[in-house]
């Protein structure tokens, strides 16, 4: 079909449309041949940028599952440690804190200087 169209339309129009200088001295075999370059290089150009675009498509949806992946697994890992912390029927606290507070033993009297406990 490609070669039937540049048999038929006019290739010297088409060359300059496409900015193509054209020389002064030409053969319509020329003007062909150059301009069924020109189409060459240009189907490449839109050939390559529709690869482009699919592939980005591609890493755009596998993103997209991944971030929902992601979300997935934190909900689950909230939920697993709600679920631990809750058969535990406690608090539990991870580290002894700043001033060492979580690391003393436990008192044995709820007295105070104001309360005391009988």
């Amino acid at each position: 079909f490609r070669k039937i169209w540049v048999r038929v339309s006019n290739t010297k129009q088409e060359l300059i449309d496409r900015g193509i200088s054209l020389p002064t001295f030409h053969t319509k075999i020329s003007l062909f041949r150059q301009l069924e370059k020109v189409l060459d290089y240009e189907e490449e150009c839109e050939r390559k940028v529709v690869e482009e675009a699919e592939r980005w498509r591609k890493w755009q949806s596998s993103m997209k599952v991944k971030r929902e992946m992601i979300a997935r697994a934190r909900e689950l890992a909230d939920a697993q440690l709600a679920a631990a912390l809750d058969v535990a029927g406690q608090l539990y606290v991870f580290g002894e804190g700043t001033q060492g507070q979580f690391n003393a033993k436990p008192t044995t009297s709820m007295s105070s200087g104001c309360f005391e406990q009988e």
